[in-house]
């Protein structure tokens, strides 16, 4: 990143940064656009309380989400955590908690 924002002084700074800033409302808003884009819908027509499947997202599926979890959050998921959190609102409590773990855990940089 070219820019430095204020406190944040390299890369490893910006990734705690984002973990923080990712509350249970904006991992379960992006997982909502996340569906309504693959489903091809309005958002406003995705249930969070729905299952996965329910959209019909299989195993492949799944799998592209977790990619796409990763690439976003910086957060691996395995495949089963996918599987055993089957609907938006249960997996964006998992994500949130790993989010917020990962930043309690993050090391302090001295600048």
């Amino acid at each position: 990143m070219s820019t430095t924002l204020q406190g944040i002084s390299n890369q490893g700074d910006m990734a705690d940064m984002t973990h923080a800033q990712h509350s249970l409302e904006t991992v379960r808003a992006w997982l909502i656009e996340y569906f309504a884009r693959h489903v091809r819908c309005p958002e406003q027509d995705i249930d969070p309380a729905r299952t996965f499947s329910d959209y019909h997202f299989n195993s492949v599926s799944l799998a592209g989400l977790g990619v796409d979890i990763e690439d976003h959050f910086d957060v691996v998921l395995d495949a089963t955590e996918l599987w055993d959190h089957p609907s938006i609102d249960i997996l964006s409590i998992l994500l949130s908690r790993k989010l917020s773990t990962a930043s309690d855990e993050a090391p302090d940089r001295v600048n």
